[in-house]
């Protein structure tokens, strides 16, 4: 590996691990090196398939975390430069940049501002494969009802899941 390009050392690393993330039932989201040299954070964010809603649970992240620092110990990636490993999730309020996100965050509350300027609060029910986001849209009112909408995902600026304390079940058992 060639620690002085950072996406190509990025990428190696991601193929390493790739098959020893799998095995906790994660994938790798994302792999990315920060702080070089001598002060070196590999910071890697592991989440579940796209097709499953919910979380990544403790144990599947502590094992992958496992099996990654053994990987790395083993392949000497940053020969004798220290480095700081950091195995996490995309976390409660995760970025809708890409649809994988969108995928992902399937039944969860989002807050999206359009190309167009429009910002609003929308549940995400479904996406399809072209990549048209089924949304239902929460009312100004506190009391109104919550209206369907569909949007391109390529309309789409920017997004965040919201945290919500009092998030409804879904039949599929997300929490």
């Amino acid at each position: 590996m060639n620690p002085n390009n950072a996406t190509e050392c990025e990428e190696q690393i991601g193929a390493l691990i790739a098959d020893a993330v799998s095995r906790a039932g994660l994938e790798v989201d994302r792999v990315s090196l920060t702080g070089r040299p001598r002060n070196t954070r590999l910071q890697i964010v592991l989440d579940l398939p796209e097709d499953q809603v919910g979380s990544a649970d403790l144990d599947s992240l502590a094992d992958a975390s496992r099996e990654i620092s053994e990987l790395l110990d083993a392949h000497d990636p940053f020969g004798d430069e220290k480095y700081l490993l950091e195995v996490t999730t995309p976390g409660a309020e995760r970025s809708l940049s890409r649809l994988r996100d969108v995928r992902r965050s399937r039944s969860r509350l989002a807050s999206f501002t359009l190309v167009s300027g429009e910002s609003f609060t929308a549940r995400i029910m479904d996406v399809d494969a072209e990549g048209l986001l089924s949304l239902e849209v929460k009312p100004a009112k506190p009391h109104g009802k919550w209206q369907p909408r569909s949007v391109a995902f390529a309309d789409v600026a920017s997004g965040r899941v919201v945290l919500e304390f009092n998030r409804p079940t879904t039949e599929e058992g997300d929490e």
